[in-house]
Order: structure tokens, then sequence, then C-alpha cells
């Protein structure tokens, strides 16, 4: 009997021994297969060590699927046709030129133009589908030709001539209602400006080192230009719409011979306006 109930109770603890160790070994393979399979975040560390893609900005843009590499560097149109990123462009060639003519259309995402150090600057017409375009800059540009389609680009924000030999602005240029800044600078020829006044949103009129600019008699009030700057460019009186400019906090009119009866006048009529003139060039006489 007394043997009996030792083999009872071998058999027993063999029995929790055994139970207790599968269940043991069943708990951890368990464990093994949660840790693999629940966090989500385990599944998606690795991919904190694969390469960035390049950092985009989104273009200001009316079309919400456009997006453009960072700015600061500038494409040649080639690669702009290649990579809808490539949104800051430079012209420096007549067949670039022709490249913009024929495919205007698949440049729609384009948001800059920079002519440089171009022989023959003539901008096609087509120039209208660029609706993207928020900057066009001619550097050093000769012979350089606006179409009047530059009224359709109703985007633009900044428009601007340096030593770009240009002796027509458009008058289309007043339909363009967003431009901010309007530059013409350096150029030694004759430049006819037309009705700046109707340009409803430009803030900055950079005007200086011209030696021949030509204004409208048309100007009307403007409310919204603020800054004229019209140094070192030939004038021997002040242009009779400045005293229009009912908002202009900035006037420069440096290194221009002017009856100093002019700009006693000029203050008068723009009270609240900085009017800067110095004949600082003079003194070395």
């Amino acid at each position: 009997m007394k043997f009996k109930l030792q083999w009872i109770h071998f058999l027993f603890l063999f029995y929790v021994i055994a139970f207790g160790g599968v269940a043991w070994h069943t708990y951890q393979v368990e464990r093994h297969i949660e840790e693999f399979q629940s966090p989500e975040e385990n599944l998606r560390e690795p991919l904190k060590e694969s390469p960035r893609e390049p950092t985009i900005d989104p273009a200001l843009s009316r079309e919400e699927d456009v997006s453009c590499h960072k700015e600061g560097r500038r494409y040649p149109i080639d690669v702009a046709l290649a990579d809808p990123a490539a949104c800051d462009v430079e012209i420096t060639k007549v067949e670039d030129l022709n490249k913009l003519k024929k495919n205007s259309k698949k440049l729609r995402h384009v948001r800059s133009i920079f002519f440089r150090d171009s022989p023959v600057t003539k901008v096609p017409p087509q120039i209208s589908d660029l609706n993207n375009l928020r900057t066009l800059y001619f550097l050093e540009s000769l012979n350089t030709y606006l179409p009047k389609e530059i009224g359709n680009l109703e985007n633009l924000t900044s428009l601007n001539f340096n030593q770009a030999d240009i002796q027509i602005i458009p008058k289309e240029i007043i339909r363009l209602k967003k431009l901010n800044t309007l530059s013409i600078t350096g150029n030694a020829g004759l430049v006819e400006l037309p009705d700046v006044s109707k340009l409803t949103g430009l803030k900055v009129l950079f005007l200086a080192y011209n030696s021949g600019l030509v204004f409208s008699n048309e100007y009307s009030d403007n409310l919204s230009i603020e800054e004229v700057d019209l140094s070192k460019s030939n004038l021997n009186e002040v242009p009779a719409f400045l005293s229009k400019l009912k908002n202009l906090k900035l006037l420069n009119l440096s290194e221009n011979i002017m009856d100093p009866a002019e700009i006693a006048k000029i203050k008068q009529s723009l009270p609240s306006t900085n009017v800067v003139y110095s004949m600082a060039f003079l003194d070395g006489l």
C-alpha cells in the first residue's frame, strides 16, 4: 500500500513538471510572436535609416499637385522638361528660347526664369502658358523683347531687368495685378514706361542707373507703391506722377542734377515720404 502511494505521488510530480515545462515553452513562443507582430513602430524603425527624399517646397501655385525643389538653385530648361520639381530655370542660349516656345505647355510648373548673357532675348508669346510663373529676371541679356502676352501671367510678382537692353515695356503689364516689384536698372537706351500706377499690387519701383527713362502722362493716383528709386537716372526734373503716390514711404532721387526748388516741391506734396537727394557724386569733380 505504501509503495502504491509513493508511485502515485511520483506520477503526480512528473505530470506537474512536464505540463509546466510545456506551458512555459508555449508562453515564451507566444511572447516572441507578439513582439514580432504587435508594435507598428518596431516594423517602421528600420525605415529611419533609409535615405531621405530630396527636400521640396510646395510651389505657390493655383495647382495643388505642383511641388518644387527647394529654392536656391536654377536648372537648365532640359532638366525642367524632365523633372516637374525643377521649377527655377536659367536660360542663356537662343536654342533655350526655342525650347521654351515649343514646350511651353510642359513647363507650367516653372515658377521663375532667369535670362542671362543671351545675345538675343526675344521672349516668345508662349510664355503665357507658364501660369505658375512668379519671377522673371533678365541680366545682361541683349536685344530683350517682351511680347504683349506677358500681361497674361496673372501670378507674376517680380519683373526685373538688369542691364537688359530693353527699350519698350509692353503696356499689357498693367494687367499684372499681383506684381509686387518692377525693377529696371542699368539700361543705357531709351525706356518707355507704361502707366505703372494701374499696377494695384505694386510696392517697389526700382528705376536706378538709367539714362533715358520716358514716363507716361496718364498716371493716376496709386495707393500701393511704397518705394521708388530713381537715383542716377539722368533726370533734371521730378517726374509728375510721383506726387500722386500718396502712400510712398521712400523716394530716392540722388545723383540727378535737379533744381533744389523741385526737391522742395515734391517734399511738400509728399509730407510723409522720406525723400533722399544727394549730390555726392559732384564732390570729386
